[in-house]
């Protein structure tokens, strides 16, 4: 009786060396296998839109494609640069395959969900795989409507460039301790802006007013003025 508990015994062990060795085994050429893996070829980006309009406390989106080339056949992600004031941005995707000779879409969301968005901001984007990186940017244009507000600090007007709805009225915010002005282009408008001081203009007509400091005349800013909806 004690003979067949001993040669049960063995028989078992046996069993399990077995199957461990297989297990370390499968495991290793696993191992190997990912180690090995060499990205081939690269990827092009393109952008369906270059400019991105939204209004604030909506949504809009810029679409991409991603080509495959030489063969190229692995993951890419895309993350943006910087972050935007006031701008909640998110993807369709953590991540999307491109595989070998065929195209990928994917979407990029822009939510403004404060006012400090209204204004142009330039979108600087990375797409990455394991080896290579690209950039590109486009142009998102958060639009403004009601009282929108452009502060004069460190000899710029910030934003710079801004669209607003018909019928918008825009203040102006001399944050310096140095007199400034807001001057239209063509005679519009001409405010002088003592230091800590508020100025406003309501634009009634359609159309592209620019606009300088005459103390500095390098200090620009445009504001894109579009129909009611």
């Amino acid at each position: 009786m004690k003979t067949n508990y001993l040669i049960i015994g063995l028989v078992s062990a046996l069993i399990l060396v077995v199957g461990i060795y297989f297990l370390i085994g499968e495991n290793q050429n696993e191992s190997n296998n990912v180690q090995t893996t060499v990205e081939q070829g690269t990827f092009d980006v393109k952008l369906k839109e270059d400019e991105i309009r939204v209004f604030l406390n909506e949504k809009n989106q810029a679409n991409f494609v991603l080509t495959s080339r030489g063969g190229f056949d692995s993951n890419v992600k895309i993350i943006t640069k910087s972050p935007m004031a006031g701008v909640k941005v998110s993807f369709d995707n953590p991540e999307y395959r491109v595989s070998a000779g065929g195209e990928t879409e994917a979407t990029i969301f822009f939510e403004p969900i404060n006012e400090i968005a209204v204004g142009q901001h330039n979108v600087s984007l990375v797409i990455k795989s394991q080896k290579t990186t690209k950039d590109i940017n486009l142009i998102l244009d958060v639009i403004g409507e009601g009282e929108v507000r452009i502060s004069i600090e460190n000899y710029n007007y910030n934003p710079q460039i801004i669209t607003v709805v018909q019928g918008t009225k825009i203040v102006w915010y001399n944050k310096d301790d140095v007199i400034h002005t807001v001057t239209s282009n063509k005679d519009v408008f001409d405010l002088d802006m003592e230091r800590q001081e508020y100025e406003n203009v309501t634009f009634n007509d359609i159309g592209t007013f620019t606009y300088f400091c005459s103390p500095h005349p390098y200090m620009t800013g445009i504001i894109n003025v579009i129909p009611r909806r």
